[in-house]
């Protein structure tokens, strides 16, 4: 299609063959990790709060969104990231990616609040709630939706009360 319209461009070729390179490599890296899930799932918790985090931070330092998109390439302009000052984008490169991470984060985190408890778990899932919310317009209706749901299928005793009074 480049060819037949005179236009080819290399970004795009070199991003895909980047791509292409980078996937067995990473493949063959992984494959040679022995890793239990235990720690798999901690390791994935705390990038996922960092994210959270990076997302709550830049909602009282709102300098830091333009440092973000610079160090993750994103071609929004200062312009653009200002007019739209209610999103964050934590440590991503675009909005519904940060929500896709803090929506990943929520359910990461409630499962954990199920499984193990803790004052502490459930403090990262209500940050996880508020990242969500940040994010974009899809991140407010799934984290919405998340919450809905762990409180009335997954959550149960003191938990669910306690997430049903903080709904109200």
């Amino acid at each position: 299609i480049a060819f037949y319209n005179n236009n080819f461009e290399t970004y795009v070729v070199g991003k895909y063959l980047r791509n292409s390179i980078q996937l067995p490599i990473l493949f063959l890296i992984f494959l040679n990790i022995r890793i239990n899930e235990s720690t798999f799932l901690k390791i994935l918790r705390n990038v996922f709060l960092c994210h959270v985090f990076a997302v709550i931070a830049g909602l009282f330092f709102s300098d830091i969104i333009n440092s973000v998109s610079w160090v993750f390439n994103n071609s929004l302009d200062s312009d653009t990231l200002n007019r739209y000052s209610f999103r964050r984008l934590g440590l991503s490169s675009s909005f519904d990616t940060a929500s896709l991470f803090s929506v990943s984060s929520l359910i990461l985190n409630g499962l954990w609040v199920k499984k193990i408890g803790g004052f502490k778990s459930i403090i990262f899932f209500i940050l996880s709630f508020f990242a969500g919310l940040m994010s974009s317009r899809i991140g407010i209706v799934l984290s919405i939706t998340t919450l809905l749901v762990f409180t009335i299928f997954v959550f149960e005793g003191k938990y669910r009360i306690f997430f049903c009074l903080f709904l109200a």
